[in-house]
């Protein structure tokens, strides 16, 4: 059994820089490049549920004052849960949107129209919805796009020519996550999309069985499971985010921008 290191990446904040917009739907706010999970950690009932789509931008065609418990319905349309605190299934979430009765189309289309404005150079846009499981209802719609930093094609290459394994593992959609794997060099297999941070976790310690050392690398306390089960934890600052203290003390080493990854691993493994 191999026993070679290892290095799972999360993706959005940690590969990707995120732009990312909630709408406060109670309020009729909009809330400019925010940390939805940051936003969603404040409250344990919290969930983040990105909404499936082959092209977000459809949804600009839909009746925008289709309430979004109809729009999932009428469209055939799948959720998936990117972040939760605990855990729970698809089906209660989609029994809580069922349940809301004031989030519109409308609110999706606003948060997307937000995201795209005057902004081409992205790598992948998404919608989703946070869902109050207590409240049973939706308090923010939510949108975000993603550019690859500088150099992380690069970043891959010189870790796979230490003899490193590279993972991803990440709360955005497979075929998002996938279709990032083969732009930078990781294979699909190795390639983890919709996971929760307790999936998060079991990736890595499933990987620990076959590896030594098992590296996290991540940005935020949705990675935190993961970080605590990992061989050595790695924070990476680049993408701004507010960081609990919980989080910062549960990490080996942080570090500003990802290209300084590579030497720290070479001397793990060396």
């Amino acid at each position: 059994m191999s026993k070679h290191a290892a290095v799972v990446f999360d993706s959005a904040g940690t590969l990707l820089s995120m732009y990312r917009i909630a709408k406060d739907i109670n309020k009729n706010l909009m809330l400019c490049d925010v940390s939805t999970v940051a936003m969603a950690s404040k409250k344990k009932e919290c969930v983040i549920a990105v909404i499936h789509m082959e092209d977000v931008e459809d949804i600009q065609q839909l009746p925008s004052s289709m309430p979004i418990r109809d729009f999932l319905d009428t469209y055939n349309i799948d959720i998936g849960i990117t972040c939760t605190s605990q855990p729970i299934t698809k089906d209660a979430v989609i029994k809580a949107v069922k349940k809301d009765n004031k989030a519109t189309v409308r609110d999706l289309q606003e948060v997307l129209d937000e995201v795209l404005s005057g902004y081409n150079n992205r790598y992948y846009v998404g919608i989703g919805i946070m869902v109050d499981m207590e409240a049973q209802n939706i308090p923010y719609a939510l949108s975000s796009r993603g550019s690859l930093f500088p150099h992380v094609k690069k970043i891959i290459a010189a870790l796979h020519q230490l003899g490193v394994d590279v993972y991803i593992a990440s709360g955005d959609r497979q075929l998002d996550i996938e279709h990032l794997a083969d732009c930078i060099g990781i294979t699909q297999e190795k390639s983890f999309g919709l996971s929760t941070p307790l999936r998060k976790r079991e990736i890595v310690n499933r990987l620990k069985k076959e590896y030594n050392p098992v590296i996290m690398v991540g940005d935020a306390i949705n990675d935190l499971l993961a970080f605590e089960a990992s061989d050595m934890a790695i924070l990476t600052l680049q993408q701004y985010n507010m960081r609990p203290a919980r989080l910062l003390e549960s990490v080996d080493k942080t570090i500003n921008r990802l290209d300084e990854l590579v030497p720290i691993v070479k001397e793990l493994i060396d």
